[in-house]
This record gives C-alpha cells, structure tokens and sequence, in this order.
C-alpha cells in the first residue's frame, strides 16, 4: 500500500510541476512588454481596448484572452494537485508511522546528539558543543555534525560528503529508505562541491517540502571484493526522498556527519 501510495504521489507531483512550468511561460508573456516598449497585456484586470474603446492594436486581443484563461484554469486544476498531494503525503505519513509503532516513534522523538544540531529546531537547552555550527536558516529537519574538511584539492561531485549515521523511524528518510551508514553523494543539485557546510541541503529541504527529491548514496556492503584484507565494496543506491512534516523534528528525520575529504 505504501508503495501504490508513493506511486501516485510521485505522478501527482509530476503533474503539479508540469502546470507551473506552463503557468510560468503564460506569466512571462502577459507581463512582458510588447514590441517597441509597449505595455504588456498583464495577468488580469487590465484593458485589452484603448482609451476610445477599441481593441488594442499593440496586442494580440484574442490570444491574451485565451492565455488569461488557460491561467486560470491551471490556478484552479494546481489548487486541486495540492490539496490531493497534501491528502497523500498525510497518509503515507501515517502508514509508515503505524508499521514502525508507536514506541519507536516516542524513542526517536526524544533521541538527541551530544554532538549534532537539530537545523532550525528550537535552541537545546544544554550547553552547545563549541564546534557545533548554529545555522539560523529553519526546517532543513536533519540533525547534522560539523567537520571541517582537510585543506587540499577541490572534492568531485560523486565523491560523498556526509555520513548518514542515525535514520530515526517512522520519518521520511526512512520511508526513501535511507539506512544507517550510508554515505551521502548528493542530494537534488546539493553534492561535494556545492554543499557549503550543509547550508544548501538546509535551503534544498525547505524549498522542496512535499516534493519529490533525488538522492544518490553509497551503500557499503558486506562480502569483499579482494579476500579478508580487501575494503568492503560499496554500491550506489539511487532513491526518492519527500521531505515532509512527521512525528519528530524537521522534515527528513536523519543525523548527517560531514565527511573529510
């Protein structure tokens, strides 16, 4: 059920962002200026005839009237996208906080790190670790470790960043089926170059509450590829991820520690 659940939510989110991508063409156009300067038709309310009542002849009259339209019927059709994906995004909230249970939620909403910061969860009342970093930027909903990264050259964008080392249950990391120690290599557009102390993954989670996001990690596994001496292997595990509102802090409910390079 969870999965038919995602299935839609996912095909529903594709819709929504077709409709904002069109509404965003259709905008453009009726508030951009004609030939010569002209005025622009504008999104509503403004006249499409001129002062003696005749039609505009620095416009095209009927195509505006038909774009001023299409507008508002994709108002209306993406009011009624997000009050569905909302509906869903409450449901698989709540099937996968019914699988995990209730205990392992109460756990998980009073489990904290001695050494990690919860990103624009109200102040702790203890004492900070002096290293931690406040990031005043809210509701990018991961607790997260700071660690400088070593002097040296510059980190490629498959390599990983940061070390997912507590998944909280019942949250929507879990859901996505994150695990713990996986090694996160990006997140959306958010990868090793770009990530600017996990301020991006701050600003990524909250522009993009409800949608759909890509995740890319490696996954160390066990079986080695070279004897008993020999690194364990890694995979790539490529996921969707929703951030959203659960029963803990945040959006995504996992703990990030930063990787040196």
């Amino acid at each position: 059920m969870p999965n038919d659940v995602r299935s839609e939510l996912e095909e529903l989110i594709k819709e929504r962002d077709v409709l904002e991508t069109e509404a965003a063409v259709i905008k453009d156009f009726l508030t951009s200026p004609g030939p010569g300067g002209a005025a622009p038709p504008g999104l509503g309310g403004v006249p499409l005839v001129d002062a003696e009542g005749f039609p505009r002849a620095d416009i095209d009259v009927w195509d505006v009237r038909v774009k001023r339209n299409r507008l508002a019927c994709i108002d209306t059709d993406h009011a009624e996208l997000m009050k569905r994906i909302e509906e869903l995004v409450q449901r698989l909230h709540q099937e996968a906080k019914t699988s995990a249970g209730v205990r392992g939620m109460s756990n998980n909403r009073s489990t904290s790190s001695s050494t990690g910061r919860d990103i624009g969860a109200p102040p702790h009342t203890h004492t900070e670790d002096s290293q931690a970093q406040t990031v005043s930027k809210p509701t990018a909903c991961m607790d997260v470790e700071n660690r400088s990264m070593e002097e040296g050259g510059g980190p490629s964008r498959q390599q990983p960043f940061a070390v997912i080392d507590q998944v909280f249950r019942a949250s929507p990391a879990e859901e996505a089926g994150l695990e713990n120690g996986d090694l996160l290599v990006s997140l959306g557009t958010v990868n090793a170059q770009n990530h600017n102390n996990f301020a991006a993954v701050v600003a990524l989670v909250q522009e993009n509450e409800g949608r759909v996001v890509r995740v890319e990690v490696q996954r160390p596994r066990e079986g080695l590829a070279g004897g008993p001496s020999s690194a364990p292997r890694k995979e790539t595990v490529v996921m969707s991820l929703i951030p959203h509102a659960w029963s803990g802090r945040g959006l995504l409910g996992c703990h990030l520690t930063a990787m040196s390079s």
